[in-house]
């Protein structure tokens, strides 16, 4: 809007294949755009105070304690910011200026601003802002607050106040008291959204939204639960995240371009000023409590890192954190290497090999629930070694397990925008759906689609669950059950580097739309893994960087996001490269058996992201902590020095033998919900062809293992005669 000449712009993100149709039917007019957007955007994409601590930053004693190609443990982050990323930052910012209140109007912190901080100089668009070739007027009729059942209920008018049919996004917003040197709280925050109809000029519509309460509940640390304070409560709609803001504003009587009117509260006043209750357990009825203390860097040295508050907006500006040492209480976690293999537990109770009671076989566990007692008598016939196989080579290409009928094969794929891999690709010839390599489309790559910030702009979940089914109809054609994606890590910044495989800014944004595409999918029977499982901030030094945070920030943020898709009903995830604290994500307990897991009620596919190296994303600590899968082969070298044919150093560790057998069972029950089982009966078995292009890799394969066996033999020769020769001169 800033420039001059340029009337309006049609942001398309990446449009895919067949995107710029669409792009080619609004600029003419045939079809208006409906789309808000899901990230602000700011003047300066470096005023986000995230930006602070970002790139690459090393501690100072790295070289003394590390290994960087072994352990990857040299980087680390300090997310200073806390809460405020996005517009969680820029409208809390603003509102407190406007209140006078938190040094909001200083110059600390102002990039585009001509003096004291200023977000119109600041801010270009809000989040949730879209325009089309119409108007319309957004009214919020009335709020309804069930503490018991923990839901909002709203009803919000939309009326189409232009000359042009069109629809618009329905987003409701809230404000939760905030209390000075309390709980940090954004200013405003989106519950829920939804979508209109197409609407004629001059018709209106009332949407009703159903939010979860969770969504406008605080994690408080010291309480160890989500909160809600006493105290008003304040509920809008609006075009964007800085209209709703201004409403409340006006409401609470300032001075701004808000809509006093357009405002519902819902007062409440909990025994004690504060209710920690209502969420204290969660919905898989486990007790919340604090899972996360060593991802804040405080916890290792007390009151080194100052997180930002709004108390305070000057005075806790984040710093840079480029000097900071790591400790030594850190190393056996930098180092990966932390649980020591138990030789004296009874095991006696433990079985692998044995006999099942019903002859089953894994084809005979199509759609059995995960808690049925068949996976028990499955199982009981499980080879160690063929799990641990199966768990170490959990990547693209499964490998079978005999022992219980489990055909091996490619199963997976990666995403962001649809299958990386061609149409016809691992496509069944029993099936109807059969494509054949001759087929005109048989060439075709599945990765087609829009980018994942395109479709969370439409803030629509019904075309993002049909944007899932048809993932699921390529699941179909291509013969692969399960891909890695969406990805539901939010945009710390604008330059996190994955950012065009991560929907949005928002948690609730994020988390709806990725729960609803894994819905879609799911009815043709395809698993989807959202990715990155988490705190994957930024690509530099991904592999092993160590973002740290406090409880708060990683709760509310990122894990609320991928909270959302698992408890509605996604069943797998990948996990991301990077560490949480000082500890790889995938092999932290806190993080995947007491959040993921037990919290949640979570007991589905949790596959490592592509192991880089072995030696960082360690077997044990992981396999421990629930990791289900590894994306590689590598892992398995390293299982190799544990367990051999007639070796088995961990035969006397319980857990880790319990663990085996429950990750298989994780797995296995997702596999028992995929579309994998229209091909799978009690004949089914792998045949290896041996096709030309198999032949000549494995001739290159042993041939070069043969040539360098001879190069090392005659090395080895002629060293010898080398030394014979000195030793005669």
């Amino acid at each position: 809007e800033r420039d001059e000449g340029v009337d309006a712009m049609l942001w398309i993100g990446w449009p895919g294949n067949y995107g710029m149709r669409g792009v080619a039917d609004i600029l003419t007019g045939d079809v208006n755009p409906s789309g808000s957007l899901p990230d602000l955007f700011a003047s300066d994409t470096t005023s986000t105070p995230a930006m602070a601590n970002f790139g690459v930053i090393s501690w100072t004693n790295a070289g003394q304690y590390l290994d960087t190609a072994v352990d990857r443990g040299d980087y680390y982050l300090i997310e200073a910011e806390g809460i405020y990323t996005g517009y969680r930052y820029y409208e809390t910012r603003y509102a407190d200026g406007v209140m006078g209140q938190g040094n909001a109007a200083s110059t600390v912190g102002a990039f585009d601003s001509t003096g004291a901080w200023n977000y119109d100089e600041e801010v270009v668009y809000p989040f949730g802002y879209g325009l089309s070739y119409t108007s319309f007027e957004r009214r919020i009729q009335s709020i309804a607050v069930d503490v018991e059942a923990q839901t909002i209920t709203a009803e919000i008018t939309v009326k189409n106040t232009g000359s042009a049919a069109g629809k618009t996004s329905v987003q409701l917003y809230a404000q939760a008291p905030y209390i000075k040197g309390g709980v940090e709280k954004s200013a405003i925050v989106l519950l829920d959204y939804g979508k209109t109809q197409l609407l004629q000029p001059g018709e209106s519509e009332t949407v009703t939204i159903v939010a979860d309460l969770q969504n406008l509940t605080s994690y408080d640390a010291s309480a160890e639960s989500y909160i809600l304070d006493g105290g008003d409560y304040i509920f809008t709609t609006g075009n964007g995240s800085h209209e709703a803001i201004n409403n409340v504003l006006a409401a609470q009587g300032y001075d701004v371009a808000g809509d006093a009117a357009n405002v519902q509260t819902w007062s409440y006043s909990p025994a004690g000023g504060v209710d920690t209750e209502t969420f204290a357990v969660t919905e898989s009825g486990v007790q919340v409590a604090n899972h996360l203390d060593t991802a804040d860097y405080n916890y290792w040295k007390s009151g080194t890192v100052t997180y930002l508050s709004r108390s305070d907006w000057a005075g806790t500006w984040p710093k840079t954190y480029d000097n900071l040492a790591l400790t030594e209480e850190m190393l056996p976690y930098l180092k990966n290497n932390f649980y020591e293999i138990a030789t004296g537990d009874d095991v006696s109770a433990i079985t692998y090999n044995g006999k099942s009671s019903d002859g089953l076989s894994f084809s005979d566990m199509k759609g059995v629930a995960y808690d049925d007692p068949m996976w028990d008598d499955l199982l009981n016939q499980l080879d160690l070694q063929e799990a641990i196989l199966f768990i170490t080579q959990g990547n693209r290409n499964a490998p079978a397990m005999e022992s219980i009928g489990f055909v091996g094969g490619q199963y997976v794929e990666n995403a962001p925008n649809g299958f990386n891999s061609k149409l016809a690709a691992y496509s069944d010839p029993n099936s109807p759906w059969y494509v054949p390599a001759d087929d005109p489309n048989a060439e075709y790559m599945c990765n087609d689609m829009g980018c994942a910030p395109l479709v969370a702009a439409t803030f629509n979940k019904e075309f993002t669950y049909e944007y899932g089914v048809l993932w699921g109809n390529d699941s179909l054609f291509n013969g692969l059950p399960f891909i890695w994606g969406p990805g539901l890590n939010l945009h710390r910044s604008v330059y996190n580097g994955r950012n065009g495989e991560y929907y949005s800014e928002d948690p609730v944004l994020s988390g709806y739309t990725g729960l609803a595409m894994a819905q879609g999918a799911l009815t043709k029977g395809l698993i989807t893994a959202p990715k990155h499982f988490a705190f994957n901030d930024q690509e530099s030094n991904r592999n092993g960087v160590a973002p740290f945070m406090e409880e708060q920030k990683a709760r509310e943020l990122e894990l609320r996001s991928f909270q959302i898709a698992i408890e509605g009903g996604t069943l797998g995830v990948m996990t991301s490269f990077s560490r949480i604290g000082p500890s790889y994500v995938g092999a932290t307990s806190g993080l995947i058996t007491d959040i993921l897991t037990n919290e949640w009620g979570f007991h589905g596919y949790i596959v490592s992201d592509m192991v880089n190296p072995a030696s960082y994303m360690t077997w044990k600590e992981s396999v421990i902590a629930g990791t289900t899968n590894f994306d590689t082969t590598e892992v398995s070298e390293l299982w190799a020095d544990y367990m051999t044919a007639t070796t088995n150093t961990f035969s006397g560790d319980a857990a880790l033998l319990t663990a085996i057998k429950e990750r298989v069972h994780n797995t296995l029950s997702v596999y028992a919900q995929s579309n994998m089982m229209n091909s799978i009966n009690s004949s089914s078995h792998k045949v290896e062809v041996n096709v030309w292009w198999r032949v000549a890799y494995k001739s290159v394969y042993y041939g070069a293992i043969v040539l360098t066996a001879l190069c090392a033999a005659g090395y080895a020769v002629t060293c010898v005669k080398t030394a014979k020769k000195k030793k005669e001169d």
